[in-house]
């Protein structure tokens, strides 16, 4: 089996599609982002550090991501991060992962609002975000869509663009990569 690399712009359906994959393939750990920084915060809090520097946080979540690929080698991961850049992913597939970038670059920022909203619930940190902050987070995120399809097609990465039919797109998905799972 292969490791996986899963990256996207917000709200795009990365967490769903991991979830699929992990339901579909019970051999893999997850290594989320998510979970890293929301330890990191938690750590800090439960011990009165007031000074939470968050500049290093992407360096933090690379180095866990290495140090588990180098030292939890008869593991297989799933990697879910929303802040590995494309040439980092490009690293990951040039040493055997099968990498997916996520993205909406054919949405409007009014679509992309409307999906949210309809697929919104109190457990997504967009639920809590006002929307105002959600507008601008979302047209920053159209635009890197579009920059990321772009990007992955000139390096020959995997882009799925959930612009439209999401759902059938996420299970099409899926189908590919059972195969490509065990390439």
């Amino acid at each position: 089996m292969r490791n996986i690399v899963i990256c996207d712009s917000p709200r795009s359906g990365k967490s769903t599609f991991v979830r699929m994959l992990l339901n579909s393939f019970k051999g893999y750990s997850l290594l989320s982002e998510k979970a890293i920084w929301s330890a990191y915060v938690k750590t800090c809090m439960d011990n009165d550090i007031t000074n939470i520097d968050l500049s290093n946080m992407n360096l933090l979540i690379k180095n866990v991501y290495e140090y588990s690929i180098k030292y939890e080698q008869k593991l297989n991961f799933i990697l879910d991060s929303s802040n590995l850049s494309i040439d980092d992913c490009k690293k990951y597939q040039d040493n055997g992962f099968l990498v997916l970038i996520f993205g909406y670059p054919d949405l409007s920022k009014t679509e992309a609002l409307k999906n949210i909203y309809e697929h919104d619930d109190d457990s997504e940190w967009s639920f809590h975000e006002s929307s105002g902050n959600l507008s601008l987070i979302i047209e920053n995120s159209i635009e890197e869509s579009k920059i990321n399809r772009k990007k992955c097609d000139e390096l020959g990465i995997k882009f799925i663009n959930t612009s439209q039919k999401r759902d059938k797109v996420l299970n099409q998905l899926l189908e590919w990569c059972k195969i490509k799972i065990n390439d």
